[in-house]
């Protein structure tokens, strides 16, 4: 089980019909998460001006992409025979082993595209945005403070509702 704390940074624009929202989330940047963090540590007392503990203490701080443009790229991908990950992906895709575990077969798929597509080569969204990206923080010592970690994914994460 993994201690990082997935964080998705939203954005969205609501389209008036009443029928579809489209949510996006991107992130570029650790420094504002770095700095609320150091922030909370010296209104804590375990960070001052001399030393003490900071945000780069304590967490990896990792851009990747999100769940969403992993999906878009890998179904580019198996869309296009001329793609450099084309043969790797089609052969996992046609493995026969998967033939009854679609839902393996997608992990596995998806899987492969975090570890060989990297967030500054993915290709833009539809309308031309960068792809779909989260940030992920990945403790550095054991006994973390988890309740920072879920601070932190209330104060950048939010979920739109509707009344």
């Amino acid at each position: 089980m993994s201690n990082e704390i997935r964080i998705n940074f939203h954005s969205f624009v609501d389209i008036i019909t009443n029928s579809s929202t489209v949510i996006y989330t991107y992130v570029d940047s650790t420094q504002a998460v770095k700095e609320f963090v150091d922030a909370v540590l010296q209104i804590s007392g375990a960070y001052d001006a001399s030393g003490g503990v900071t945000a780069e203490d304590l967490y990896e701080f990792k851009i990747v992409l999100g769940t969403g443009a992993l999906e878009r790229i890998l179904e580019e991908i198996l869309d296009d025979e001329d793609h450099e990950h084309y043969e790797a992906l089609n052969t996992i895709y046609e493995d026969p082993q998967y033939e009854d575990a679609w839902g393996k077969k997608w992990n596995i798929l998806l899987d492969y595209v975090k570890e060989h597509i990297d967030v500054a080569d993915a290709p833009s969204d539809y309308d031309g945005f960068p792809p779909e990206t989260e940030l992920v923080l990945v403790p550095k010592k054991p006994g973390y403070r988890e309740d920072l970690g879920v601070l932190l994914q209330r104060v950048f994460s939010h979920e739109a509702s509707y009344g």
